[in-house]
């Protein structure tokens, strides 16, 4: 007879697998989003990813920014899983999930137009449109406006994980987050538009062409901020719950946490 006997392992409660699942995928989170940025960039500024020493194979091109969208999505999915939060945030993570497949679709398309950005002219009446080029236009709204979603996530975890107080912080700098974002998006709509030849404004075309790689820096730049702040933010949250586990709180709140209003005090009637 052994006389070492396994105990059993107990099994964790409903709170215990909400805040695991919630320190999972926000720690995925914390890898995937600054490495799509760095992969995209790499990948759409380089002629072809230099892996092995295999040269330019497509596969491997695309590899990168696919498999860390689809590792985003990942930690996504677990933090549904986790059902934390109300029903309206719950559904607001299922509409996200769908807005990182649709990036984990396109984002091919940065490795494609690296290699053809000229390849396969689409034409509509008298516009020319470059078909790469209109797939990655598509994929970066779709970034942005993930990053204006993203920010509204962020938000809603740090109040349900912190105080009120930190909540409002956290506000403060997702509504810049959110209007940084905004205005990248119609930036670049713009930016499409004159480059596509559909706004006509004297040399305006011919310099977006010419100063077009330094447009496009200038862009990456931009967009740093706002994921710089949602990064920032995960962070936040990830060492708030690392925090409840160590101190064995694993109470994580359904609801945003709204101040109390104290009740107004009764006037006596006097007889």
């Amino acid at each position: 007879m052994n006389p070492i006997e396994e105990k059993e392992q107990a099994p964790l409660s409903e709170d215990a697998q909400k805040i695991s699942l919630l320190y999972r995928s926000v720690s995925i989170l914390l890898w995937a989003i600054p490495l799509y940025l760095i992969f995209a960039v790499q990948t759409v500024f380089t002629d072809y990813w230099k892996l092995f020493f295999m040269g330019r194979l497509d596969m491997i091109g695309i590899l990168p920014t696919t498999c860390t969208a689809a590792l985003a999505m990942y930690g996504m999915i677990l933090l549904k899983r986790s059902r934390v939060g109300n029903q309206l945030f719950q559904k607001e993570i299922g509409f996200f999930v769908w807005y990182l497949a649709a990036i984990v679709a396109l984002s091919p398309f940065f490795y494609w137009f690296s290699q053809a950005p000229g390849a396969q002219i689409l034409r509509l009446g008298r516009y020319a449109f470059s078909y790469f080029g209109t797939m990655v236009f598509l994929l970066c709204l779709v970034l942005l406006y993930s990053l204006i979603v993203l920010s509204g996530v962020v938000y809603k975890l740090v109040g349900m994980c912190d105080s009120v107080e930190r909540r409002n912080e956290a506000g403060v700098f997702m509504i810049f987050n959110s209007l940084v974002a905004a205005i990248l998006m119609l930036v670049l709509f713009l930016y499409q538009l004159v480059v596509s030849g559909v706004i006509v404004f004297g040399n305006l075309q011919p310099l977006c062409f010419y100063f077009s790689s330094q447009l496009h820096y200038m862009f990456v730049l931009c967009a740093l901020v706002p994921m710089a702040v949602c990064v920032c933010w995960l962070w936040h949250v990830r060492q708030t719950v690392f925090q409840k586990i160590l101190n064995g709180d694993l109470q994580i709140t359904d609801d945003d946490p709204v101040p109390q209003k104290e009740p107004a005090p009764t006037e006596e009637v006097s007889s």
